[in-house]
This record gives structure tokens, sequence and C-alpha cells, in this order.
């Protein structure tokens, strides 16, 4: 890159108030949540696409910047568009004016 690791350091921490790689994780982290909510990948290999060396990292950066494991983040999305899914169909019923 040509530039001082220590300026670079130092610049990404005035900037984004963190390290380097706490900002590179959670670019990172901030990819695997679009990987999953496309769910294009299987869960076991989205932590390899995304850049991280292992699962285990993985799961810890994942923590550390959403407040919650992947699998849990999976579920608020699947709890979020089965509610959307139902209001849909709420809203469609009552354009219908169906009485039952």
């Amino acid at each position: 890159m040509g530039t001082n690791t220590t300026y670079l350091s130092n610049a990404v921490n005035d900037y984004f108030g963190c390290n380097l790689k706490s900002l590179i994780n959670w670019y990172r982290v901030q990819y695997a949540k679009m990987m999953l909510d496309k769910r294009i990948y299987r869960l076991k290999d989205i932590p390899y696409i995304c850049g991280f060396s292992s699962k285990s990292t993985f799961y810890v950066a994942f923590k550390r910047c959403e407040g919650m494991t992947p699998n849990q983040y999976l579920s608020t999305r699947k709890e979020d568009s089965e509610r959307i899914n139902s209001n849909d169909n709420n809203n469609i019923l009552k354009s219908l004016n169906l009485k039952f």
C-alpha cells in the first residue's frame, strides 16, 4: 500500500473510532448479513466467503457487531418476514371485503 502501518492505524482510529481489525471485521459482518438475507449460501460457508479464517472468529465478530449470533439473526429475519407476509395477507383479505 506504500504507507506506514502506524499512520494508517492512527488514521483509522481517529476517523472511525476503532482499530483497523475491528473496522475490517465490521465490513465483513455487513457482507455476511447480506449473504444471510439473500440465502444464497449455507451458513457454514459464509465465514470463509466473507474473509474470516474460521467459523469461530466469524461468530465472535458477528456477536460483537450485531449483539446476536448469526443463527439468532436468521431467526429474527424469518420472524420479520413471516410477520410481513401475514400483514400482507390480512390486507388482501380486507381489500376483498370478505366476511367470515
